[in-house]
C-alpha cells in the first residue's frame, strides 16, 4: 500500500514534538500508513498542544506538515519547526 499524502489525525502532541495516541491499537496502524506515505500531514485542533497520550506514534521529524485552528504553545510550536526533514 502507498499514499502520497497522509493526514494524520493525534491525541496529543507533547512539547517534544512527539505525536502520541491513547488507542493503542492504532498506533501500529499510523506507524504503517506514515512509513508508506511520501507526505505527512498532522491535523490537530489546539487542544492537542500540548497534549498527552500512552503510545507514542511519530516524532516530530516524521512530518511534513502540521495543520491546526490556533497557535501552538511557544515550546511545541519551536519543536515542531526545528525538525529536520525526513521525507
Amino acid at each position: 500500500m502507498h499514499a502520497d499524502r497522509l493526514f494524520l489525525g493525534t491525541s496529543g502532541v507533547r512539547p517534544s514534538g512527539q505525536v502520541m495516541d491513547t488507542t493503542v491499537v492504532e498506533v501500529p496502524v499510523k506507524r504503517a500508513m506514515i512509513a508508506a506515505s511520501d507526505h505527512v500531514v498532522l491535523v490537530a485542533d489546539i487542544g492537542k498542544f500540548p497534549g498527552t497520550g500512552m503510545a507514542r506514534v511519530c516524532g516530530p521529524q516524521e512530518l511534513n506538515t502540521v495543520v491546526t485552528n490556533a497557535p501552538a504553545d511557544e515550546k511545541t510550536a519551536a519543536a515542531l519547526a526545528a525538525r529536520p526533514a525526513s521525507r
